[in-house]
């Protein structure tokens, strides 16, 4: 260990070799630096401080969002570059596009089935592209897809 400004400062080869055994494995109860760990007894700032509001002009409220304000609303549109795209529908809540249209177009999808772009473009959610098929259908496609 070694003094820097009068303090105990430990170099990270220190701390490695005391946290360490002789295999490099970490070993349980070694303490990496006593100097910055609480002591005993001793109260944290913000003990009994539940609801602490430093700057409430700046925090959301509850059931509040960003959404529209802020600076990278793209219209409730999500589009993930190896999935399809998602819409927002509420707060915290988002819906698959493909779903949602398939849905609006030819009813609830049945239990089991899955919606399947008949182009292969993830992001082509024209009703005329979208099929429900089942898992096991959908397994083969894609392994012939690979082939």
């Amino acid at each position: 260990m070694q003094e820097v400004w009068g303090l105990p400062h430990f170099s990270r080869l220190s701390i490695g070799e005391k946290m360490r055994n002789d295999k490099g494995q970490f070993v349980a109860g070694v303490r990496s630096s006593p100097a910055t760990e609480f002591k005993k007894g001793q109260k944290v700032w913000n003990k009994d401080l539940k609801g602490l509001h430093l700057h409430p002009e700046t925090e959301f409220k509850k059931g509040q969002t960003a959404g529209e304000k802020a600076f990278n609303w793209k219209g409730g549109v999500q589009v993930i570059a190896n999935d399809c795209v998602y819409v927002r529908t509420g707060i915290n809540q988002r819906v698959r596009r493909p779903k949602m249209i398939y849905e609006k177009f030819n009813g609830k999808i049945k239990e089991g089935y899955v919606i399947f772009h008949e182009d292969g473009d993830k992001h082509n959610d024209d009703p005329s592209n979208l099929t429900a098929i089942t898992r096991a259908m959908l397994l083969k496609k894609n392994l012939k897809r690979k082939e």
